[in-house]
């Protein structure tokens, strides 16, 4: 028996258009022609809203259909629709009656492709074999046909209102299935692409904003933390109730605010940063009045952004592999911090130190003549001293103790261009000023981690400084008699000829006392032993740690191309720099400088002649 196809099409989603179509083929038979034509067509209807035709889960055509606009609704969590899959729990349905007329108790319909529950059980992207009269319910529910039926709850779109395909495509075996006729009896179809649904509302719409309600923060209000007039985020300091780790007790909290509708498994995932490995670190959380209220420490107390933005992803029917959800981001490149704590480090002259108690001050004065340089930078006082073998103890009182060295350290700390330091005379004696700079103690002997950070206290907050201490007495040396000299971070004494050196010779001048030393070229390369070192390369000194000691740079006379040895070219180069072709700087000028003068003159050519003459 060949196919009938009937058609119908969504009609303002309110009523049902029936095309039947007949499809005959070229040499079908006048008898079975008429067979066919004695079946009496089934029918897909869309229930109308105040019929009284029972869904799955005791719903209506009014759960699913807007009598006033016409529009398939929005259905959250129809766990009866499906209480397996949570990603078919929620979504759009249309309310489909199926009436088979002269169906029997061997009559099957068979939903192609699945995609329908009509007696709740698992959908299934298969076919879906149902039996009509099994389940019908012909009882006067008020359902317009006499005929047998079948009451569909068919999901046509999830809650991204995407439709899952363009048409439910029925299939009737009179006689069933598993009847022996091999063949349906006539195909249904029902178009979809008519349906106009219902705006998923805030689900779609809904923003991440900073909230300027009352509500509580973990017992901070929003007004506390953000300033709605001047639009910034205030400096919180030394709060417990966000955190019980002490360094996410102070910094800049952001109050965010999220409003959803709610589905029973809601769940929000908020970006939380990096963890260690790099993978991101999140943080889920369940909704469940439709309101998401979330503090973000967006920068610690020095100002700094974490990231660049907040982000938030809901799963509106729970979190799982394949279910639908949406992100929200706030940006935070235009969020204003109030000012924090400004830091700044005045370092301790020897003449500065006033000598009250002799012991203890003239220690103090022994330490600061070891000290090279004090830098403060980025949150790190870096300090550069001879620490050497002997001790003095320099804080307080005498000591000989070889964990105890100790040079003191002045800091200035600010918030809104005002001094938050409390008045110390203590720090006059060290040439500071009592009120606006705070005395702090540096052990240059870093034997635990608590040497290796101060804390600066201020009436508004405390905050720590890390300290780095480069030891130059655990750093290479030049040996005494070395053929070069050192001053003012240039080596001298090489010269583009018979005294050229290589990376190996420049090593073996000198003396590495744990430390090392890399040669690198202008540009930054790392020279091999072999090669030869020219003017501009870089010694770099290194302590056992491998801190930067001393950065060096070479001069070797005669040499202004930087090869490092003596050729007709260097001639050339100097005698371009003398008619102004080309121009010779730093380094390269003290290299072609031979009479010392300062400028590239034509006795210097000369010099520069007879050094290449020399060398051959």
């Amino acid at each position: 028996m060949k196919k009938r196809v009937f058609s119908a099409t969504l009609a303002g989603c309110m009523m049902l258009s029936m095309v039947p179509v007949t499809a005959f083929a070229a040499n079908e038979d006048v008898a079975v022609h008429a067979e066919k034509a004695a079946l009496e067509e089934g029918r897909i209807e869309l229930a109308r809203p105040g019929d009284k035709n029972k869904f799955i889960g005791n719903k209506y055509a009014s759960d699913f259909i807007d009598n006033r606009t016409g529009q398939v609704k929005l259905v959250r969590n129809y766990g009866e629709f499906n209480g397996t899959v949570a990603a078919d729990r929620s979504g759009y349905y249309l309310p489909l009656v199926v009436s088979v007329p002269g169906a029997t108790a061997d009559t099957d319909i068979v939903i192609v492709n699945g995609h329908s529950n009509p007696e709740g059980d698992v959908i299934t992207k298969e076919d879906k074999v149902v039996n009509v009269l099994k389940s019908s319910d012909n009882a006067g529910d008020g359902n317009p046909t006499a005929d047998p039926y079948i009451n569909l709850s068919q999901q046509i779109a999830r809650m991204d209102g995407v439709l899952l395909k363009d048409k439910l495509t029925i299939e009737v075996w009179m006689g069933g299935v598993d009847g022996g006729q091999g063949q349906y009896d006539y195909v249904m179809e029902y178009d979809f692409s008519g349906a106009v649904l219902e705006d998923s509302a805030k689900y779609k719409t809904a923003q991440l904003k900073v909230d300027s309600t009352a509500a509580d923060y973990f017992g901070k209000r929003a007004s506390e933390l953000y300033n709605v007039r001047s639009n910034t985020v205030k400096l919180i300091t030394d709060y417990t109730g966000f955190s019980s780790k002490e360094e996410e007790r102070s910094g800049y909290y952001l109050p965010l605010r999220l409003e959803l509708d709610v589905c029973e498994d809601m769940i929000v995932t908020v970006q939380k940063g990096k963890n260690e490995d790099g993978t991101d670190k999140t943080a889920d959380y369940e909704v469940r009045d439709g309101i998401l209220n979330l503090v973000q420490r967006i920068a610690g107390t020095d100002g700094r952004l974490f990231r660049d933005a907040v982000t938030v992803t809901v799963y509106p029917q729970g979190k799982g592999e394949g279910m639908p959800s949406k992100t929200y981001t706030y940006d935070l490149s235009g969020v204003t911090l109030e000012q924090g704590l400004e830091i700044g480090a005045v370092p301790v002259q020897k003449s500065a130190v006033k000598t009250d108690n002799t012991a203890n001050d003239l220690a103090v004065k022994n330490n600061l003549e070891q000290v090279q340089s004090v830098e403060f930078k980025d949150g790190v006082l870096t300090v550069k001293a001879n620490v050497g073998e002997a001790v003095s103890f320099g804080k307080g009182a005498a000591s000989s103790s070889a964990d105890e060295k100790y040079i003191p350290v002045l800091f200035t700390a600010e918030k809104a261009g005002k001094s938050v330091v409390a008045a110390d005379p203590n720090v006059v004696k060290y040439g500071g000023k009592s009120g606006t700079h705070f005395l702090a103690w540096v052990n240059l002997v870093q034997k635990t981690d608590a040497d290796k950070k101060v804390t600066v206290s201020t009436s508004v907050l405390s905050k720590d400084v890390t300290v780095k201490v480069i030891n130059v007495s655990d750093a290479p040396v030049l040996k005494p008699g070395a053929a070069v000299t050192v001053n003012d971070g240039v080596m001298t004494g090489m010269e583009a000829g018979k005294k050229v050196m290589t990376v190996a010779e420049v090593r073996e001048m000198y003396a590495e006392n744990g430390g090392s030393v890399v040669i690198e070229t202008a540009g930054g390369r790392e020279l091999k032993d072999g090669e030869k070192v020219g003017t501009g390369s870089v010694i770099i000194l290194k302590d056992k740690d491998g801190n930067k000691v001393e950065v060096i740079t070479v001069v070797v006379r005669g040499d202004v191309t930087g090869e490092g040895y003596a050729h007709l070219g260097q001639v050339v180069a100097a005698g371009r720099a003398l008619v102004g072709a080309d121009t010779l700087e730093g380094a390269y000028l003290a290299a072609g400088d031979i009479n010392g003068n300062g400028v590239i003159d034509l006795g210097d050519i000369v010099g520069i002649g007879q050094i290449v003459v020399t060398a051959k």
